[in-house]
């Protein structure tokens, strides 16, 4: 029962799978995060648990996004060779968890500019 946790290999295109859909799921996350800050009626969809607030069905939305972008990834790349996606794949995911951190911060989400 325990021998996947056993092994000293995982096929790389499950790692490619795994990244990739980290990565998407980073953009996701701060768009959705922009989203709820931005417009009521997303927040009000967004609360699952009123104690939690938004953060409850911004969680659930990312992780089912992630579930299904690893599944379809994953039968993507089954069977493929993907040593030489490794290196972009890479970039993209630093990319991806940069982008997420740069536009989680407070000042950037809640800048706002009146023009009149």
């Amino acid at each position: 029962m325990w021998h996947f946790f056993s092994k000293h290999r995982v096929h790389e295109s499950l790692v490619v799978a795994v990244l990739v859909a980290t990565s998407l799921s980073f953009h996701a996350a701060w768009i959705l995060n922009l989203l709820v800050v931005r417009l009521d009626s997303v927040r009000l969809f967004m609360t699952f648990l009123p104690l939690v607030g938004p953060v409850s069905g911004m969680y659930t939305c990312l992780f089912g996004f992630f579930v299904v972008s690893f599944l379809i990834l994953s039968l993507y790349f089954k069977g493929r060779d993907v040593s030489m996606w490794r290196k972009p794949l890479f970039g993209f995911f630093l990319f991806s968890l940069f982008s997420f951190f740069i536009m989680t911060l407070p000042f950037v989400y809640a800048f706002s500019m009146m023009v009149e």
